[in-house]
């Protein structure tokens, strides 16, 4: 009786703890907040060399409205492939803001590269 019992804890031990799992999995490091939660859709892109391309659907929005939909994919790229969320972006001549090339549908392009 008293091993059947102890088998019984066994597995339930077990059980509790695989369903754990599954929620440590699903951890956000970034909060609640996902990509889908932007205002703006954006693909990014990398090379082999480690440069980061991402465009933002940007509808001819500015800059500064559509910076958050730009950085938070490269921010999780850079935390999951470097283990630093840190970034470099490439900037405009005069260096007072990110760089950016506007398509004829009024997409923004960006460019960055984590930081070692």
């Amino acid at each position: 009786m008293a091993q059947r019992g102890a088998v019984l804890v066994m597995i339930l031990g077990g059980a509790l703890a695989l369903s754990g799992c599954s929620r440590i999995a699903s951890l956000n490091p970034f909060g609640s907040r996902t990509t889908a939660d932007l205002p703006y859709a954006a693909s990014l892109s990398d090379d082999r060399a480690g440069n980061l391309t991402v465009t933002v659907k940007a509808g001819g929005a500015g800059i500064a409205a559509v910076r958050e939909s730009a950085r938070m994919p490269v921010t999780e790229y850079c935390l999951r492939r470097r283990g630093n969320s840190a970034a470099d972006w490439v900037m405009d001549p005069s260096g007072g803001d990110w760089a950016a090339t506007r398509d004829e549908r009024g997409d923004l392009t960006f460019r960055a590269r984590c930081r070692a």
